[in-house]
This record gives C-alpha cells, sequence and structure tokens, in this order.
C-alpha cells in the first residue's frame, strides 16, 4: 500500500484518458482536471475504482451546479466536493466494513497541492459521511467545527449521497439528466432506461440527508 503522506503528483499525464474520457462524456461541466488528477493520484495509490470514483465526482458537480440556489456554497465548496468525491471510497483497501471512516482517516492524512489542511480535512469528513451515519455532534472531528462549517459538510455530504447511490452498481451508467425543483420537491428526471437501474430504496435511504439539510423532498421521475 502506497504512503497516503505528503502525496504529490509525479506524473502530470497520470490517469488522462480516463479523466479524458469523463470529461467528454459530462462536457457541460466546469471540469477542474488538474484537482481531479491530483486525487486520483492518491487513489490509484491505494486501488481505488477509479471509474465509479469519476463517475461520482461528475454526479456531485452536476447536483452542486444545478442547485446553487438551494445551497448557496461557492467554489471552493465545490473543490472541496471534488476531492471527497473522488476518494470516498479510498478506505476500501482495507475493506468494506467501515471503509467510509478508513476513508475519512486517509484523506485527512494526505496533500493536495494548492488545497489547505482546513479544507482537506473538510473533504475527508464530506467522504466519511457519504453512507452510513449522518454527521452528529458527538462524532470526533465533526464536533469541532465551527456552525458555517458543519453546514458545508453536512450540505456536501447529501450531495455526494445522493450521487454515489446513483452509481451504486459502479456500471457509470447515468450520463446526463435534469433536476426540477420546486419549494418542496427536488426531482432527478432520468431516461426510463436508466431509471429501471436505480435501486430505489436505496436511493430514498441516502437522499434522506438532503431532505433534512434542505428541506427538500428527492424523488426520481
Amino acid at each position: 500500500m502506497a504512503n497516503a503522506n505528503s502525496r504529490q503528483l509525479s506524473d502530470p499525464c497520470a490517469g488522462d484518458a480516463a479523466l479524458n474520457s469523463f470529461a467528454e462524456k459530462f462536457s457541460h461541466l466546469n471540469v477542474q482536471t488538474a484537482l481531479i488528477r491530483s486525487a486520483m493520484f492518491i487513489g490509484r495509490g491505494l486501488n481505488f475504482d477509479e471509474n465509479h470514483a469519476l463517475q461520482v465526482t461528475m454526479l456531485s458537480q452536476i447536483i452542486f451546479d444545478a442547485t446553487t440556489t438551494l445551497h448557496g456554497l461557492a467554489a471552493g465548496d465545490r473543490q472541496i466536493l471534488i476531492i471527497g468525491a473522488m476518494l470516498h471510497d479510498i478506505g476500501t483497501c482495507a475493506g468494506m466494513r467501515g471503509h467510509h471512516k478508513n476513508s475519512c482517516s486517509l484523506i485527512m492524512k494526505s496533500a493536495i497541492p494548492g488545497i489547505s489542511h482546513e479544507d482537506m480535512l473538510l473533504a475527508a469528513l464530506v467522504a466519511r459521511y457519504h453512507r452510513k451515519s449522518e454527521p452528529k455532534e458527538k462524532h470526533e472531528f465533526y464536533s469541532h467545527l465551527s456552525d458555517s462549517d458543519k453546514n458545508r459538510v453536512s450540505a456536501l455530504a447529501a450531495i455526494l449521497r445522493i450521487a454515489d447511490v446513483l452509481d451504486r452498481n459502479h456500471l457509470q451508467q447515468v450520463g446526463e439528466f435534469t433536476l426540477d425543483s420546486d419549494t418542496k420537491t427536488v426531482t432527478f428526471l432520468l431516461p426510463g432506461s436508466i431509471r429501471s437501474g436505480i435501486d430505489l430504496p436505496a436511493f430514498e435511504k441516502k437522499s434522506r440527508l438532503f431532505t433534512k439539510v434542505f428541506g427538500r423532498m428527492v424523488k426520481i421521475c
């Protein structure tokens, strides 16, 4: 296993083929290739599922960009989401059980050029909450955050949970989709052929944090 401490991207072209493929698939996004490539370098050292990570990262950005009026987060928060999404599963290098906590620990021990230690901590917590328990005041590290940072982590984790469940089967089937929202509901509009492949009970479960944070029910149509 590669050491996760103070990683640097030694090969700036590493991962270009995979990243370019996803950038083309999601050409309407502001794809921050340098940041994603740096996170990819970390993930590859821990044998992560690269295509799942890229897919979840792209879907997370779509949701973030489509809900800006709802969450009111900044461009820097989008970067935190990208890191958390890219690295949310790296903890599986030690097994599936509790991998969200292991991912958090590994991200905290990692470094990405241009990203502050504080933002890496937030990204680690976003990854920690991509599954299982929602953020709680009793949780280590989260409990020491300011109220503002707690809100940022919860909002970004809520987005990541939905992006993750949209690729629950790790087959990268979801591409273009649109979101429709009103004062009560956020609706994901997916083609019928894609919608039929979504695990709806899992989607409902993982969208609960989004509802809790933003006060909107989430559904798929």
